[in-house]
C-alpha cells in the first residue's frame, strides 16, 4: 500500500497467508451395519455404514476444527437393477468436530450374490475445492474406499 502526507510518499507491507483445503485423511474405520427393514423400507438386504474424514488446510498440514464449512461430493457408478444405495451426488457441511461424514451404503431388493462387485469413483469437495478422489468398492458384505 502506497500513501502520502504532506508530499511525502511513504509504503507499507503487510504480508498475507492465504489458506488452503489440500486433502482429506480417513478418521475411522468403515464398520458396515447389516440392513434390515427399519433402515431402508422395501430394502431388506444389503448394509449400510459411514466413514469420516479430517480436512487437513495448508501451508502448516493442519487439522480444521471448525463446523458448518460447505463440502460435496459426485458419484459415478451404474449400480444393477433392484440395487440401491447412497451412490449419488451429495453436499453437506462438516461435522461440529470438523469431520465430513459420508454414507457408504448399499441396499437390495433381494440377496446380494456372494461374488457381489459394485466399483465407483468418487471426487470430495470442500468449500469449493477438490480435496480428494476415491475408488469405492462395493462388495455383498463390505465397502472399501482406495484413495486415487
Amino acid at each position: 500500500m502506497s500513501y502520502a502526507y504532506n508530499g511525502t510518499r511513504a509504503t507499507a507491507t503487510q504480508p498475507v497467508t492465504v489458506t488452503k483445503y489440500s486433502s482429506l485423511t480417513q478418521a475411522q474405520g468403515i464398520d458396515p451395519i447389516a440392513c434390515n427393514p427399519t433402515i431402508r423400507s422395501g430394502y431388506n438386504y444389503g448394509y449400510t455404514s459411514t466413514v469420516a474424514y479430517n480436512v487437513i488446510c495448508s501451508p502448516g498440514m493442519y487439522q480444521v476444527q471448525t463446523s458448518g464449512i460447505l463440502d460435496s461430493e459426485s458419484v459415478t457408478s451404474t449400480p444393477p437393477a433392484g440395487v440401491q444405495g447412497f451412490l449419488r451426488s451429495a453436499s453437506g457441511s462438516l461435522s461440529a468436530d470438523g469431520h465430513i461424514v459420508d454414507n457408504l451404503s448399499l441396499f437390495s431388493t433381494q440377496p446380494l450374490a456372494s461374488n457381489f462387485s459394485l466399483v465407483s469413483s468418487q471426487t470430495i469437495s470442500v468449500d469449493g475445492i477438490q480435496v480428494r478422489q476415491n475408488t469405492i468398492t462395493y462388495s455383498a458384505t463390505t465397502v472399501t474406499v482406495t484413495p486415487q
